[in-house]
């Protein structure tokens, strides 16, 4: 039945919303952001091992293998540091998305709450028959109309299209 499907239906939205994970992409990028940092820390050692070399007498100044060596690790670590920060922005981005997603399942759940409320109202009328149930049953979705109104969402016009119908019946 339709009430069966719209139950099955929010298990589904239900479960998909508790296994939507954020936290773990988060405390991923958190721990980026100090590889990050330490990124920084190894540049600026060997930024000042580069800056005490140039500070040698001119007869000195001749390109030695340390100094090979410090240029080899200054560009192996600022690649780095470029891979890092990719991955952080990358990481943000995702839990970005995660979180407009777990937003909409929130919504889409709430939606399919009022859905199933406003579909057991109708098998309850249906169930009771007379036109006194119906009247009754009528005012109760009157009353989930108000409601859903007044909050807003987009189970507004499914409950309107149910309150017109069971008036006229």
């Amino acid at each position: 039945t339709s009430l069966d499907k719209g139950q099955l239906f929010h298990v589904a939205l239900f479960r998909g919303l508790t296994r939507l994970k954020i936290q773990p992409a988060v405390m991923l990028r958190a721990q980026m952001e100090d590889r990050l940092e330490k990124v920084h820390a190894k540049l600026d050692i060997n930024s000042r091992r580069m800056q005490t070399r140039s500070g040698r007498p001119d007869r000195e100044k001749t390109m030695d293998p340390v100094e090979r060596q410090l240029m080899n690790q200054a560009s192996l670590v600022t690649n780095f540091e470029g891979k890092v920060k990719r991955a952080i922005q990358h990481l943000s981005n995702e839990i970005a998305q995660m979180d407009q997603v777990q937003k909409k399942l929130h919504a889409d759940l709430g939606d399919k709450e009022g859905a199933i409320h406003v579909d057991n109202a109708v098998l309850n009328i249906n169930q009771e028959g007379g036109a006194a149930a119906a009247h009754e049953g009528a005012i109760h979705v009157d009353n989930a109309v108000l409601n859903i109104n007044q909050e807003g969402g987009a189970a507004a016009a499914i409950f309107s299209f149910f309150e017109f119908r069971i008036s006229i019946e």
